[in-house]
């Protein structure tokens, strides 16, 4: 009998060192594992972000076809998107959360913005036009251009601050226009808010500097979107007119603005800031001094 529990003793005691030694192996191969996920977790959000790194990605955008190209953009990168606008979104963009809300309007950003978490990227898209000679010109065609592209930047990013600030690293995209820098007859109103835009990339990319947050902006040449088209038809005598000043020879695509949009923002960039990339297809320096010698 004395043998019996001493042999059971040791079977015990051998079953208890074999449970601990196994919860050891576990536990260490539960820890590689966990390692593991969590890194290829990482590599695989590096990969579908498009190089940024470090916050979970949000952007903010309006729903023209700039804004609806960098829409389509980010949700096959992963981001959680949010939409702002005074229209109803397009279809197909059902994955975006979307706020009716006016950018001339500060307490609706406002509101829009304490729901909001933490904001990675903030793209200010908002703009329109409205022609007419100077000489002409109304103080409300005059204002609501200016409303809407300089002081709708300015309230859209100050509405957003305290959200941007909560993220690592955070950038802000203001879509200026090559209208910034080359006059346009019958648009002083536009060229005159979009030069704004430029200079107020500058003065926020110094002011927010210190909360690590980067401020540029983007000037694009003649992009062919809806309401470019309205005015000018495939074809025509002024579509061959800007082409044929456009040294590249074709007009800017929504979707090939919006891959440069999103990589000028990226962490590869993470030097730049209060910069302005003009990619108009080399029209500005179309308008170079003529060719004076043979």
């Amino acid at each position: 009998l004395d043998v019996i529990r001493s042999r059971f003793r040791f079977s015990l005691r051998a079953i208890l060192v074999m449970i601990g030694v196994l919860a050891v192996i576990l536990a260490f191969v539960g820890n590689q594992w966990h390692h593991y996920r969590r890194e290829r977790r990482a590599a695989v959000e590096i990969v579908n972000s498009g190089g940024f790194v470090g916050h979970t990605l949000f952007g903010i955008v309006a729903s023209g076809a700039i804004g609806s190209s960098c829409v389509r953009l980010l949700h096959e990168r992963g981001w959680k998107i949010t939409g702002i606008d005074v229209v109803d979104p397009p279809e197909g963009l059902e994955y975006v959360s979307w706020h009716m809300a006016d950018v001339r309007d500060r307490e609706a950003l406002g509101k829009v913005a304490e729901v909001t978490g933490p904001v990675r990227l903030l793209i200010n898209g908002a703009g329109f036009g409205d022609r007419a000679p100077a000489a002409e010109m109304t103080v409300d065609q005059w204002q609501s251009v200016l409303d809407v592209c300089l002081t709708g930047t300015f309230m859209t990013s100050q509405a957003f601050y305290p959200n941007l600030c909560q993220a690592q690293g955070a950038v802000v995209m203001n879509i200026a226009s090559m209208a910034a820098q080359r006059s346009c007859a019958l648009h002083a109103n536009y060229c005159a808010a979009k030069a704004g835009v430029e200079s107020l990339t500058q003065v926020l990319a110094l002011e927010w500097a210190a909360d690590q947050i980067r401020v540029i902006a983007v000037s694009p040449g003649v992009v062919n979107t809806p309401i470019v088209r309205k005015n000018m038809a495939p074809g025509s005598d002024r579509e061959k007119a800007i082409i044929g000043m456009t040294p590249l020879g074709r007009l800017f695509g929504p979707d090939e603005l919006a891959r440069l949009i999103l990589a000028y923002c990226s962490d590869d960039f993470s030097h730049v800031t209060g910069s302005t990339l003009v990619a108009d297809g080399g029209f500005a320096t179309a308008s170079g001094l003529p060719q004076f010698y043979d």
